[in-house]
This record gives C-alpha cells, structure tokens and sequence, in this order.
C-alpha cells in the first residue's frame, strides 16, 4: 500500500471510529429500550471501566445490564464527545477523546461532569467495535458525581452493579446490599485498590 493509500484508510478508519462513538452516545442516551445495542458497539468480551471508583463491566450481557441500570437510576443523562485523537495501527486502534457528561431532569439544574475516555478499538469482519473503554473523571467531577442531588442519582445507580472480585485468576462473586432499584445487583463497599468486575447479575 502506497502512503497515499496508507493516509487514506486511515483517514476512513478514523471516521468510522467516530461514526461508532456517535452511535455510542445515541444509543447511551435514547436507547431505553434496547440495551443490547449499546453493548453490541463493544466485542463480544469487550470492557468499560471506571478506573477512579474501581469498576470494570466485562462482556456483552454484563454490559446490556449495566446501560439497562443507567437508565433506570440516572434517567436524563446525556453524553457530548469531542477532541477525538485516534491513532490507526492495521485493524487496532487506540483513542482519547474529551467528555462532557449532563443530565437534564425538570426537578433541578445539575452540574456538569467533565473527563475524558481512553479508548481501544478492534476491526472485526470489517467492523470497528469497541474493545476497552476507560472513562477518567477530574477531581472536581468526580466531587459532583459523589455529592448533592447528582451523588443521589449516582449512588442509587452503584448500588445496581453486581460486583466480582478476581484474585489470582479466579473469580468470586460479591451480593451484598440488595437495592430496590435494580434486578439481581449488588454493591460492595471496601477500602481495597483491587478492581472489581461486572458480570450479568442471577
């Protein structure tokens, strides 16, 4: 492949990672109904992780749960995406690029949350999907999604993610705190550092 050729696909491919971003945030913010197109932009055992709060959601159906409880807890939530830095390498690709995280509700104006994702990407069948998606919140942030009236939505959604613990290669399941706001979910408070992994609840 010519250079030429080189810049070209890679300008496509960039576009089409957008073009899956835009379909990410679409189908975060109006996809009530279907959960599983929201985790259908990932691969099948693709992740997101919060890193700041120790949250790791692997795999397909673990990820329908988890958007299906985002909308549930944290109903108006809207997501804007910009300054995309997208580097191309064959069919992997890794990313960055700034969010601006709102929600709109009619009971009160709430602050903004600002942070940025760090993203992989993988061509599958001539497909971009998601691979790993890491979203990192600024102290400030982080401050508002803990505290007041958006602290209420959030921590009513963290108490839906069901929780496990990997050490050494195994993994054990964590249900503690059953909450109203979701079906089979759990939450587990600890000191720990080691992350914690979100599988489709039972």
């Amino acid at each position: 492949m010519s250079p030429d050729e080189k810049y070209i696909q890679e300008a496509a491919d960039r576009i089409m990672i957008q073009d899956l971003l835009g379909r990410y945030a679409f189908a975060a913010d109006y996809g009530r109904d279907d959960p599983e197109a929201w985790a259908a932009l990932f691969t099948e055992e693709g992740r997101f992780e919060i890193p700041e709060t120790l949250v790791v959601v692997a795999g397909r159906p673990a990820l329908s749960e988890f958007i299906e409880g985002l909308h549930r807890t944290v109903p108006g939530i809207h997501h804007v995406m910009t300054n995309f830095v997208i580097d191309v390498d064959g069919d992997r690709a890794r990313g960055k690029c700034e969010l601006n995280e709102f929600m709109l509700r009619p009971e009160a104006i709430y602050n903004n949350l600002h942070g940025w994702y760090e993203d992989d990407y993988l061509r599958v069948d001539g497909r971009w999907y998601i691979e790993v998606r890491r979203v990192h919140l600024s102290d400030d942030s982080l401050a508002v999604a803990t505290s007041g009236r958006v602290g209420e939505y959030f921590k009513d959604f963290l108490k839906c993610v069901v929780l496990t613990s990997r050490h050494d290669g195994d993994s054990v399941a964590a249900t503690l705190n059953r909450s109203q706001f979701c079906r089979g979910a759990a939450v587990r408070e600890s000191n720990s550092r080691q992350p914690f992994v979100h599988k489709r609840g039972g």
